[in-house]
């Protein structure tokens, strides 16, 4: 394996009666050992970090007039950068879940479930946001109080709604102060507590599937965070 090389990141070079300014990353940086130009990445980088609904390889083929499957790789290089890995959630914590799939009446005819409404046929996500924090989310509502216990710290207020899988968690080891709204009644914020933070990451990231994505793997979900992006410019300058 390549040892990281220890040099400064811009350190400059003169030639004749200009000064050049050159970059040199180390190894397990996101640009290392790639062909592409240094001001693409720059491009790239600031577009992830800016586009709220996210940008398409395909789009950023077209930006940078590269091939789709450059852009793809770049896209899948800057995404690892920003992974922060496990991490916990503290404090006041939102907690809620949504179905991702299409609906029933626009599906063709023979892939038509005709098995009911709401979430037949559809993946369920459960996701918790810390208040001001970061965001974390798993496709698998089974799974609901366990990834609660799991990203959330002990002794932290969970908000949520009236669903009665939430009901076990002031009986956890963890403790969690649990305050509730209900929504099935038309209450949606009562004083501080509410999920409204959460709700809004969810509605954000319909529409980027509906106007960007259009189609989502669930194998492409797990372990997935996400975050705001000063959050993820912290991680990126790291």
């Amino acid at each position: 394996m390549t040892q990281p090389t220890t040099v400064s990141l811009f350190q400059p070079i003169r030639l004749g009666h200009e000064t050049t300014f050159y970059v040199q990353m180390q190894s397990p940086w996101v640009m290392h050992s790639s062909k592409t130009p240094t001001l693409n990445w720059v491009i790239a980088i600031h577009l992830v970090l800016t586009a709220r609904k996210g940008v398409s390889s395909m789009q950023l083929s077209k930006e940078l007039g590269v091939q789709q499957k450059t852009a793809w790789y770049m896209l899948q290089r800057i995404r690892e950068a920003c992974r922060q890995g496990d991490f916990k959630l503290a404090n006041v914590v939102e907690a809620d879940e949504i179905y991702i799939g299409g609906k029933e009446g626009n599906k063709h005819k023979g892939k038509r479930l005709n098995a009911g409404r709401g979430g037949v046929g559809k993946t369920a996500v459960v996701g918790v946001r810390e208040r001001g924090g970061k965001t974390a989310a798993k496709p698998d509502a089974a799974t609901l109080v366990d990834f609660v216990e799991e990203r959330v710290e002990a002794g932290s207020t969970v908000h949520t709604d009236e669903a009665k899988a939430y009901k076990a968690l002031p009986n956890l080891i963890n403790g969690f102060r649990h305050a509730t709204v209900k929504h099935s009644a038309g209450e949606y914020v009562r004083g501080a507590v509410h999920t409204n933070g959460m709700e809004s990451v969810w509605a954000l990231l319909k529409r980027s599937i509906q106007g960007t994505w259009h189609h989502v793997r669930q194998s492409t979900w797990p372990g997935m965070s996400m975050k705001p992006p000063s959050a993820e410019r912290r991680q990126l300058r790291s």
